[in-house]
């Protein structure tokens, strides 16, 4: 097929890549055109997919000009008309495919950029209806573990032009692959997650009896030599031992709470065996360092009202 060039970016592309404007439906585009001074065939006016973005900002800013100037060109209606092709998801916005900026923030490409994973573009769409294409890049400090949107990430949406989503018929289809994915990995995801940087102090006292911090102090005792498994991660497999102690609970009842694959018999001996491991590992590498008055120093001593803190004062 020929190559046309696009009215917008001006870049010679394959016919079958543009749409065309010659429709009344943009005569607001044709206004725009004569207002600035450019010479057009009405036949001749094309955009391609990459400019459909670029229609919009201009199509926004004109909507501004006949709000507050009443006697102007442009119509209250400006839709950019999207072919009846393939797949519109309603009341979703298309992020624009500028592969040169962040999705999230509008900050340029950089060393500090990475690829966007595939959960976290689902969490864009799941959670603020934001849909971004594949290939798009993001900054790593939006990413909690470097794959999913960051919980307490701020994302300005009210600011965000209201592009409607149009996917071809590739695209939808990968869009239906990666949500059947994430339904199949919610499945087999633990029902209480203490990977998940959401819970709060109430959250790890009523379950563990133990802060974030004091568990994290401990967890880091012992983290380098406890394995992780298909069953769980590191972290719950230490949630698991202090959930036992604080709340006794059978192991068939946590190996549930935490999603652990298998019957209940299976269960039962997963968290049993993640029960013993802990145990084994504390005694090992932080009961010994705190057991006594060893790792007490002489200003620690006496703050204890202890016979030890008498011998140290005098």
């Amino acid at each position: 097929m020929p190559n046309i060039q696009c009215s917008v970016c001006n870049n010679w592309k394959n016919s079958s890549e543009l749409k065309s404007l010659s429709s009344s439906n943009y005569s607001w585009y044709h206004n725009y055109l004569s207002s600035n001074d450019k010479k057009f065939n009405i036949n001749e006016l094309f955009f391609c997919k990459g400019c459909k973005y670029t229609l919009y900002t201009i199509k926004k800013d004109l909507a501004a000009i006949s709000i507050s100037d009443p006697s102007s060109l442009y119509p209250e209606s400006m839709e950019v008309e999207d072919a009846n092709e393939g797949l519109t998801l309603d009341h979703v916005t298309f992020i624009s495919s500028d592969y040169e900026r962040c999705v999230v923030c509008p900050t340029l490409v950089s060393p500090e950029m990475v690829l966007m994973p595939k959960s976290a573009r689902l969490d864009l769409l799941l959670l603020y209806r934001l849909f971004a294409a594949r290939g798009v890049h993001c900054c790593r400090s939006h990413l909690l573990y470097g794959d999913r949107l960051r919980p307490d990430q701020h994302i300005d949406i009210e600011n965000r032009l209201p592009m409607p989503t149009s996917l071809s018929t590739t695209q939808a289809r990968e869009l239906f692959n990666d949500l059947f994915s994430l339904i199949d990995t919610l499945k087999s995801s633990s029902h209480l997650d203490f990977d998940d940087p959401s819970l709060t102090n109430e959250d790890y006292e009523a379950w563990t009896g133990w802060t974030i911090e004091q568990f994290n102090l401990m967890f880091e005792c012992i983290s380098s030599h406890l394995r992780s498994s298909s069953n769980r991660t590191k972290r719950n497999c230490f949630a698991m031992f202090w959930i036992k102690l604080k709340t006794n609970l059978s192991f068939r009842q946590i190996g549930s709470l935490f999603n652990v694959p298998g019957d209940s018999e299976s269960r039962r001996k997963r968290a049993a065996d993640a029960f013993d491991s802990v145990r084994e590992l504390l005694i090992s590498h932080f009961v010994s360092k705190h057991l006594g008055i060893g790792h007490l120093t002489v200003d620690d001593a006496k703050t204890h009202n202890t016979a030890y803190t008498k011998v140290c004062s005098s």
